[in-house]
């Protein structure tokens, strides 16, 4: 064959050749495909902070610790290290570096087996994906895995494929768990040094961990960080400021802050590898060393559950589920602050704003502190004693029952409990109960979390934003739980005075505060709100089992203290009064303005917010709305003229100063009002003996002589619902008595005595 057609046909080869490859590369890129990774389930989850540093991280079901990250997440020093010293030309090759293969050639043939294999970014990539022997064919298939993926993917993808699956020494893979594990940061945090030690780790992650060979660790940082000075990537400067960073890593000390609710969150969203919440890292820590450092004051059982969020957004920034996670003498494991418990008291301030919403009461509107039945429920307060006449701000403050209850009873329980629920506030009901009377008092349960939510209402205007897990989440929007007015002025009596010691107030200027104590003084709980933020409190056994001394103006409210003290003056936001709250004069006992209230029948004045200047009048008297005489004003004939006089509601008259009673009102009129009564059956002070045979309840007979019915009659401060002069008491227990006998036109008279027999328990 002459030499021209030796050169047609090698033209013809080098044409033809190089199709043939390509084409039997796309034929067996379709007969042997890429095993690329898809979706979040090669990841292992993390939770992080607001700032997007790790609060805790969970390894996936093979033990495996792997979270993704983006290119553009990781440090610029790591990137700089990575392809400079790993793949100077990964940009530039096809997967394939032909000087590098070629040198690894030439050391092959020089020490019979493979001392480097030459290998780009691109083909560790492929061998991750798809593991190969160490031989020529094992290199041959990870070539062609190479040219697979630059066919298939950009530099960046394939780069970021690098970045997640690395190896990093043992169940370490991706660089950002390695930055996790080893420096306890992000990868977006990495110092210089950081970035050169991670960059080479991969090479022999089992040899050079620096949690286990720190010496080799510094050796191999050292080649990259030299690598990079020469090729002036790095100045001489910050070179060496990053080999004098000492080489530090314990992988055991992996973060551990908001355990429980990284828990939470992780089984809410299993598919999702990081979790982005707005947890406030320093605010976090502060939380939980106050909680650690006061659950040594407490019994060993007991467990604390502290829950912060942003008033405005709904963003949860603190959560302390428990008081010690580790600890099972505790029950650390028991997230307390999603546990369904009896809130107490703590669910007072609802049922106030919406009265005054209502316009049942104004904010010193008359209420009645006395022994009043309810159908077949009789409150007692927590000290079993009753105050007699107090303004609606002031029991709300004191957190005393029977007011509570009775504007409960006026709301009524299904409008409260849909009301609450509509402001993201659920409460659990007993098995087959309906909303009732007794859920003011703590007769249902609820949560910490839903609790310290809807607290926020009181520095928010009354609107409730839905708490905000992670950042994520869908959006939502405020409810309402109560006017922008009532709001401001219930959190304004909580906030003024809302303890009537000094020292309970002390630190807590600004926050409207209510503890709640649950019934066997298992819970003990306090809330606190202002502008900023709204802080609830839960102190108990998680057991349920009661707890002595567990009251939570003794156990709750000092916590809350030292916590407040420390909270920056970010978080000091004070409520703005909303321009409809006003101040005015108003009269007792009517309630109304002192401008619409004739001036004799202002018995007592107070200044009170009011909304836009509305003043209801004072509730009638629950003891008497069935019965006559429950108004409170009365119209006497008095010597040839009527008179006009008001009355404190009746149920109030034991505990009224005389001037106050009916009988000092009513006594400079004659006629009926003047008639002299008189009560039968026992003296003054008597003492009564029964035996052991006495049948019981004991029949007592009296009389009240000189006048009419109706007739009122309490004993021990306790309306006796029967209006006929003549009564009989039937009494079941010994003790001390004060029987009180009242006309129609405030005459009373009253006598006391003392009942003296053997325990019932013997009869």
């Amino acid at each position: 064959m002459s030499q021209f057609k030796w050169q047609k046909a090698i033209k013809r080869g080098l044409l033809i050749s190089p199709l043939l490859v390509f084409i039997l590369f796309l034929l067996l890129d379709r007969w042997f495909p890429l095993a690329l990774p898809k979706g979040q389930q090669h990841f292992a989850q993390v939770v992080l902070d607001s700032q997007g540093e790790p609060l805790r991280y969970f390894a996936d079901s093979r033990g495996v610790w792997r979270y993704p990250v983006s290119l553009d997440q990781v440090s610029p020093y790591y990137l700089e290290a990575l392809l400079n010293y790993e793949d100077q030309y990964f940009f530039q090759h096809l997967g394939v570096n032909p000087l590098a293969i070629g040198r690894a050639a030439i050391q092959w043939i020089d020490h019979g087996k493979l001392v480097s294999g030459g290998s780009t970014i691109t083909m560790q990539v492929a061998r991750i994906l798809h593991p190969h022997s160490r031989t020529i064919s094992g290199k041959l298939h990870q070539m062609f895995r190479a040219f697979q993926l630059e066919w298939h993917l950009s530099k960046s993808e394939i780069l970021e494929l690098y970045l997640n699956f690395a190896p990093f020494g043992g169940p370490i893979e991706g660089v950002q768990a390695a930055s996790f594990a080893y420096f306890n940061k992000t990868v977006s945090q990495l110092t210089r040094a950081e970035a050169a030690l991670l960059a080479i780790l991969p090479q022999a992650p089992s040899l050079t961990r620096p949690d286990r060979f720190p010496d080799k660790a510094a050796a191999s940082r050292e080649k990259v960080i030299n690598r990079l000075t020469a090729m002036k990537i790095w100045t001489e400067k910050q070179s060496a400021e990053a080999l004098l960073e000492p080489i530090y890593s314990d992988i055991t000390e992996r973060p551990m802050l908001a355990p429980l609710l990284a828990r939470k969150l992780i089984s809410e969203f299993p598919q999702k590898p990081i979790i982005k919440t707005y947890i406030d890292r320093n605010l976090q820590i502060m939380l939980e060393l106050n909680v650690a450092d006061y659950a040594e004051q407490l019994s060993d059982k007991t467990s604390i559950a502290v829950v912060v969020t942003e008033s405005s957004s709904g963003k949860l920034l603190g959560y302390v589920g428990s008081a010690e996670f580790a600890s099972e003498s505790r029950f650390g494991y028991v997230d307390m602050a999603q546990a369904i418990r009896s809130p107490g008291s703590t669910l007072k301030p609802f049922v106030y704003a919406q009265a005054l919403d209502a316009g049942l009461i104004h904010e010193r509107s008359l209420m009645i502190d006395a022994p009043i039945r309810f159908a077949d429920y009789a409150p007692l307060n927590f000290d079993r004693q009753f105050l007699g006449a107090i303004d609606a701000g002031s029991a709300l403050q004191q957190s005393l029952n029977v007011p509570a209850v009775h504007l409960l009873d006026q709301i009524k329980p299904t409008v409260f409990y849909s009301q609450l629920a509509h402001g993201f506030l659920q409460l659990e009901l007993p098995l087959g109960a309906e909303p009732n009377l007794s859920m003011i008092l703590g007769g249902v349960g609820t949560r910490l979390v839903d609790l310290t939510q809807s607290f926020s209402a009181l520095g928010n205007q009354g609107l409730v934003q839905p708490i905000k897990w992670q950042q994520e989440q869908t959006a939502s929007f405020a409810r309402p739980l109560m006017s922008a007015e009532a709001a401001w002025i219930v959190g304004n009596r909580l906030a003024d005075g809302g303890f009537e010691d000094a020292i309970y107030r002390h630190n807590l200027t600004g926050f409207a505060v209510k503890t709640g104590t649950s019934y066997g003084l298992r819970d003990a709980w306090v809330l606190a709100s202002n502008a900023s933020v709204s802080i609830g409190i839960w102190i108990g056994r998680p057991d349920g089992t009661p707890l002595p001394n567990n009251v939570a103006r003794i156990n709750a409210v000092p916590l809350l203290k030292k916590m407040v003290a420390q909270l920056p003056a970010q978080f000091l936001k004070k409520p703005v009064r909303p321009e409809t709250v006003i101040k005015e004069t108003i009269c007792w006992p009517l309630g109304l303005s002192k401008n619409l209230t004739v001036p004799d029948h202002c018995l007592k004045q107070y200044s009170a917010w009011l909304i836009e200047g509305a003043t209801p009048p004072t509730l009638a008297d629950p003891n008497l709305v069935k019965l006559p005489l429950s108004r409170q004003s009365l119209t006497l004939q008095c010597d040839n003229h009527q008179s006009s006089l008001t009355m404190y509601p009746l149920s109030l008259e034991p505990y009224l100063a005389k001037h106050e009673r009916r009988t000092e009102r009513v006594s400079k009129c004659r006629a009926k009002a003047n008639t002299p009564i008189q009560l039968i059956g026992l003296t003054e002070n008597a003492e009564l003996f029964v035996g052991p045979k006495t049948p019981w309840p004991l029949q007592l007979p009296m009389e009240l002589q000189g006048t009419q019915s109706p007739v009122f009659w309490f004993l021990n401060s306790e309306l006796i619902p029967h209006q006929e002069p003549k009564l009989t008491l039937s009494l079941t227990q010994p003790g001390s008595y004060q029987l009180i006998a009242m006309d129609a036109f405030g005459n009373r008279a009253e006598k006391s005595f003392t009942l003296q027999a053997p325990s019932l328990a013997t009869q």
